[in-house]
């Protein structure tokens, strides 16, 4: 059962959050048929407000209903001001319905709140001798299903919100910050509408929708991929729901096409949920072929994609060929794996290549892949990395080097202090005669000084 206060103190409106607040005291009262009653007043109240706020943005409709209640109000109590407000009350879920604040079935839901109101405060309806006598688990239930009907949500009509959707995934600028997405497109979002969104998401991310939107279908995919994936940890039913009708569609298309989703979602669970096991097969085998790209060119954005996957222990199970493929791979080739999906799984990989390579520009190429991983080090793995950087002449003697190792240290601060010695070791190798230059620069005076300014844990 939700959680009634917290739904409460999240009531778009504020005139609707205060009445909200006393249908629910109402109700905690023992106050049964207050509590209908007061819930249609606080029905009637938001859709007013709502209504209101659509006629300010210019909708048409929205407009002949505020014009018809302001003629009502300017009646005040006189005996046609009242049948006016009453006659608008009694349209009034039909209004909602045509305006978009909510669908049919919602509509279904608010017509059983106020046909129970209509009792309450005519409890002979029923006959005389009968009187209706509202059950208190009715009242909870009606409650609960205004907040997430209607008064939880702002007065945004579904087509609007839908095409705004549509504009905030093909815009010219897309920032797909998770917070934004969920506060734009989840949190207060109607059920029905947000399975749309979650349908149209799911769509483009598994099939690569033909679009009109002067973007190339696969970046369409691709931004609507980054909302799916911060939706399904929302609500991973729904996501997952919205997936498996893409099933047999998805296990139709042209193996390129499945690359690219499985490049885009493969690290996600409602991904390999969706699959049944003869695509998946499928899947590990066109993973299996070697990359086309030459020894020392780096890999092409889908196989970088599909091979960084390797850092992902569901998608290593699902796709056994993935590992030993990656494994491989030429250092060129790792990296431009390594740099598209930073995770921990990498980092001995990183540290064996240091260790390995075999002339400074080798070292060079593994220098972002150092970078992008430095969250993700301990100190025992700093350790290594800076061991093997010392150990090897090609690294350590490398331009990219000094300028490496200061990044990583500004990036490692979540070592605290303990990372301090363990580079100021590094620097004591480097003042030893194996690693003598005669360019300062290779002596790391910007990292000997970024140690020494103060450090806190």
């Amino acid at each position: 059962m939700a959680d009634i206060d917290e739904l409460v103190s999240q009531v778009w409106n504020p005139a609707s959050k205060v009445l909200a607040a006393e249908v629910w005291r109402c109700y905690n009262a023992g106050a049964v048929r207050a509590s209908i009653v007061s819930l249609w007043t606080t029905i009637t109240v938001d859709l007013i407000t709502k209504i209101g706020h659509l006629a300010d943005d210019g909708d048409s409709g929205a407009i002949k209903i505020r014009a018809d209640i302001i003629a009502a109000q300017q009646k005040g109590l006189q005996s046609e001001g009242i049948r006016q407000m009453q006659d608008i009350e009694r349209d009034l879920l039909d209004h909602g319905e045509k305006l978009e604040l909510f669908d049919g079935l919602d509509k279904r839901a608010l017509d059983r709140i106020r046909d129970d109101r209509n009792v309450c405060v005519h409890p002979t309806l029923r006959g005389m001798e009968t009187p209706y006598v509202p059950q208190r688990e009715v009242a909870r239930a009606h409650l609960a299903v205004a907040l997430e009907v209607l008064l939880l949500h702002p007065p945004t009509q579904g087509l609007k919100l839908i095409e705004r959707y549509s504009a905030f995934t093909s815009g010219a600028i897309f920032t797909p910050t998770p917070e934004l997405i969920v506060e734009l497109f989840y949190r207060k979002v109607r059920a029905g509408i947000r399975r749309t969104i979650v349908e149209i998401a799911a769509k483009h991310s598994f099939l690569e929708l033909p679009t009109d939107t002067g973007l190339p279908a696969s970046e369409l995919a691709d931004r609507n991929a980054k909302v799916l994936t911060v939706l399904a940890d929302q609500d991973r039913p729904l996501v997952l729901a919205a997936a498996e009708k893409l099933r047999e569609r998805y296990a139709a298309l042209d193996g390129d096409a499945q690359l690219r989703a499985l490049a885009r979602l493969g690290d996600q669970d409602f991904f390999w949920d969706t699959l049944n096991q003869t695509v998946t097969g499928h899947l590990d085998t066109l993973v299996g072929k070697p990359p086309t790209s030459g020894d020392h060119v780096p890999l092409k954005v889908t196989a970088a994609a599909v091979l960084s996957l390797v850092g992902n222990s569901l998608a290593r199970q699902k796709l056994p060929a993935l590992e030993g493929v990656f494994d491989s791979l030429t250092v060129t080739q790792k990296v431009s794996a390594i740099t598209t999906r930073p995770t921990q799984y990498f980092v001995p990989s990183i540290v064996a290549m240091l260790k390995n390579a075999s002339s400074y520009a080798e070292a060079t190429e593994i220098t972002p892949a150092l970078i992008s991983h430095s969250r993700f080090l301990s100190v025992q793995q700093l350790a290594a990395v800076l061991t093997e950087c010392s150990a090897n002449g090609q690294c350590w003697h490398a331009y990219a080097m000094p300028p490496t190792l200061l990044k990583v240290y500004r990036e490692t601060t979540h070592l605290g202090t303990d990372r301090v010695s363990v580079f100021q070791d590094f620097l004591d190798r480097m003042s030893d005669e194996n690693h003598k230059s005669s360019d300062v620069y290779y002596t790391y005076p910007q990292l000997r000084a970024a140690i020494a300014e103060p450090v806190t844990s």
